[in-house]
């Protein structure tokens, strides 16, 4: 049988429709896009409702390409929708953010008793991190993702993802280090550590995120470390300083700005100002000889006057940055922001 693989969202989504993809495959599927599909997997995101209505785009088209087949939505979409998913009827299996393991059983399941399936599971206390692997990636070069952290709990006033992902969990160190070894020895040449949080690794386990890179540097080969976005002000000047010791470690960091106007971060709940953004970016040039800086600003946020815009717009000038993702403000249902 054949299925095809659909994700929408960040590297964390990647990395997860990956395994999932490799547990069908060992299952005996095959993935050849141009062969008619059994099962589809749509692994959605939900960070913005651009996102959303690419993920109801996706699923439409695929049902409307494939009425025979079995379709799977998963992932951050169907979490924060709850119920209401079910209105989604080009799916057959709905799902959230937790159990993606689980995939494969239900699609078996399903082709039994063609019973249609809704099972997402609400985020509480007792939520833990999924352990999931992989050891191939379908990119031209020899880049592979690495999932070591899950959830998020700062809750800035636009961000719906701390409702969907739940609270902090973090990868244990051993299993990180055996995935590193399951991908150099694949031939990957770069390993990016991602997170729905990054800077909050090992909060939930007594260990830092320098813990966590310190053991994905440690196998022995000839590839580097990068790292996902971190947030500004939760690595101190002591991280920095750690990290620059590790030869593996590429001197890349993605600080999420979102914002040049101190008033504006304020009501975004960003849990630092500018003049702290500004001096994270100082610690990273002073422990590193050549290093890379990137970042998100969202514009047009709730609130935001042509002055604030305006302060953004300077003090981005002002920095040296490489590149920087800009996007615009989007409601998410449930935030604070969402009744600014």
């Amino acid at each position: 049988m054949n299925a095809h693989f659909h994700n929408l969202g960040c590297k964390v989504n990647q990395y997860e429709l990956q395994s999932i993809r490799e547990m069908f495959l060992e299952a005996g599927y095959t993935a050849n896009d141009a062969q008619t599909p059994e099962a589809i997997i749509i692994n959605s995101c939900t960070v913005t409702s651009l996102a959303d209505r690419k993920t109801r785009q996706v699923l439409r088209r695929c049902r409307r390409e494939n009425p025979q087949a079995v379709i799977v939505l998963t992932g951050c979409m169907p979490q924060s929708a709850g119920v209401k998913a079910y209105e989604l009827i080009e799916a057959d299996i709905i799902t959230g953010t937790q159990d993606k393991g689980l995939i494969l059983e239900r699609v078996t399941r399903f082709m039994t008793d063609r019973q249609r399936q809704l099972d997402i599971k609400p985020m509480d206390n007792k939520v833990v991190f999924e352990e999931l692997s992989t050891t191939t990636f379908d990119e031209s070069y020899q880049r592979a993702y690495l999932k070591i952290q899950d959830g998020c709990d700062c809750y800035c006033s636009y961000c719906t993802i701390p409702l969907v992902r739940g609270k902090v969990r973090s990868r244990p160190v051993r299993e990180i280090k055996v995935e590193v070894q399951k991908l150099i020895s694949s031939g990957y040449k770069e390993i990016v550590l991602t997170g729905i949080n990054l800077s909050r690794y090992g909060a939930d386990c007594g260990l830092c995120l320098c813990d966590a890179v310190e053991t994905a540097c440690s196998v022995q080969g000839e590839y580097r470390v990068r790292i996902g976005s971190v947030e500004p002000v939760l690595l101190t000047k002591e991280h920095y300083e750690r990290f620059s010791k590790m030869e593996k470690l590429c001197p890349h960091f993605h600080l999420a700005l979102q914002s040049g106007s101190d008033e504006t971060l304020a009501r975004m709940g960003r849990r630092y100002n500018t003049a702290q953004y500004k001096e994270t970016v100082g610690y990273i040039f002073e422990y590193f000889e050549n290093p890379s800086i990137t970042t998100d600003i969202i514009v047009g946020f709730a609130g935001e006057t042509n002055e604030e815009f305006a302060e953004t717009c300077k003090f981005v000038s002002e920095l040296p940055l490489l590149r920087a993702h800009i996007f615009e403000y989007s409601i998410r249902e449930g935030t604070k922001a969402a009744d600014m």
